[in-house]
């Protein structure tokens, strides 16, 4: 995980980001667990795929409580990731139904990708992870 943006926590919130990794196992895409000392809203996620799955594959991009293994849809569900080259985000173009957008991440607990059909072979890219931290 690497921090791009090492900005105060205020309005701005925090970045964190990485490489995309080409796997069909649940959670191993991408996965972030929240390191913080409390809850982080998590407003903004990006996927950056610059080279396409091989196959047809969807993705799914979420909450869990579970682990870093289990997959997820309430931020990106059913991306096409094998149509083209691009950026998707929970912002817009969200998937298929279930994602709601926006999560409350517990400390501790994770924001994953997943390959939801098909398969993850032949993908490249970045992701891109926006959290504010929850004030008392």
């Amino acid at each position: 995980m690497a921090y791009f943006s090492e900005t105060a926590y205020g309005e701005d919130g925090r970045w964190v980001s990485g490489s995309l990794t080409a796997s069909d196992t649940a959670g191993a895409i991408f996965n972030w667990t929240n390191i913080e000392e409390g809850a982080v809203i998590v407003d903004e996620v990006y996927v950056d795929v610059t080279t396409k799955t091989t196959s047809a594959c969807t993705l799914d991009v979420g909450y869990t409580a579970t682990s870093t293994a289990t997959s997820s849809d309430t931020l990106i569900d059913g991306q096409n990731i094998n149509a083209a080259i691009g950026v998707f985000s929970n912002l817009r173009g969200v998937g298929t139904g279930n994602a709601v957008g926006v999560v409350k991440v517990a400390k501790g607990k994770y924001i994953t990708a997943s390959k939801k059909t098909g398969a993850a072979a032949g993908l490249v890219g970045k992701w891109y992870l926006h959290y504010r931290k929850v004030r008392p």
